[in-house]
């Protein structure tokens, strides 16, 4: 009966702040600085496909590779796509940089930034605020390049969600710890003999 009883002290209320936080998290720009990941700064997306030349999605960000064949891709749930349109590198590249324009451009033996390639964005004439869009009937993306009206490739940053410390969920938090800790004190205490009391 004493561990149901710990149990519910502890779950209910775990439970109950996890949602709390939750329904606090913020999606943000994150920085990685890391050359796989890019974000699209703006309402457009990175277009992707398959190598059959179908089945397309678009992401607003994306985690970069470059397959056996030298293509940049993006991975989606694991699997490398390659960006449409096709950029291709040399076997031999070293480093990968994207400026805000898409423009890709390659550091290797004897090449020191050589351009390869441009990603091109592609908007979209329905209002889309989703961040993977996957190919439907009746949805056709107008491609263009990176501008002020379709957005701009941030290389070095992907959207994560994050907690924001505000005076909300820093009192969710303390009240939570203080609550845990005064359970483990009682049931502490009935390890020695003496009566649980609930807090």
């Amino acid at each position: 009966m004493n561990m149901l009883r710990f149990a519910l002290l502890v779950l209910v209320p775990t439970i109950a702040v996890i949602s709390l936080l939750a329904s606090n998290l913020q999606r943000e720009l994150v920085h990685t600085h890391d050359w796989h990941d890019v974000t699209v700064l703006g309402k457009a997306y990175i277009g992707t496909t398959d190598e059959y030349d179908e089945d397309r999605i678009w992401l607003r960000s994306a985690r970069l590779t470059v397959d056996e064949f030298g293509q940049i891709c993006a991975l989606i749930d694991g699997q490398p796509r390659r960006l449409d349109p096709l950029i291709q590198v040399p076997m031999d590249w070293q480093t990968i940089s994207i400026n805000l324009m898409g423009e890709v451009t390659i550091n290797a033996p004897g090449r020191m930034g050589e351009r390869v390639g441009q990603i091109a964005l592609c908007t979209f004439v329905e209002a889309d605020n989703e961040e993977i869009l996957h190919e439907k009937p009746g949805r056709a993306p107008v491609i263009d390049l990176p501008s002020d009206r379709t957005g701009f490739v941030l290389q070095g940053c992907k959207m994560a969600y994050v907690l924001p410390i505000t005076a909300k969920t820093a009192s969710i938090v303390l009240v939570f710890s203080i609550w845990i800790l005064l359970v483990f004190l009682q049931f502490r205490g009935a390890e020695r003999g003496e009566p649980i009391k609930t807090p």
